[in-house]
């Protein structure tokens, strides 16, 4: 599962290459792997590629977030894209995930 999180400290050669994060909940964390994300387009979304689902509770799973309180509360997901077939439904899968078109991001490179 990924969280938002606000960067304060870039990643350095110091810091082993981990960036420290501000989670909504007010904790604080290091880590080497975190991910900057946009959201996706009709290219983006292709069997393979790497995509963020919002999750939020399983009980509205893959439904994008009512509003900035719930993007950052709520978890996401990190997976391959491995369905494509709703795309006419306006869904994709991520992962095992059915996820709507508006909940879905890709990482920026």
């Amino acid at each position: 599962m990924l969280h938002v999180a606000k960067l304060t400290t870039a990643a350095t050669p110091e810091s082993k290459s981990e960036a420290r994060f501000l989670l909504a909940n007010g904790e604080e964390m290091w880590t080497a792997t975190y991910f900057r994300s946009r959201i996706a387009n009709q290219r983006d979304l292709r069997i393979g590629a790497l995509a963020i689902c919002h999750a939020g509770f399983w009980s509205r799973e893959g439904e994008p977030p009512k509003d900035k309180h719930h993007a950052r509360q709520d978890e996401w997901i990190v997976a391959a894209i491995t369905d494509t077939a709703d795309l006419y439904k306006g869904r994709v899968t991520v992962g095992n995930a059915s996820c709507a078109l508006g909940a879905v991001r890709v990482p920026v490179q």
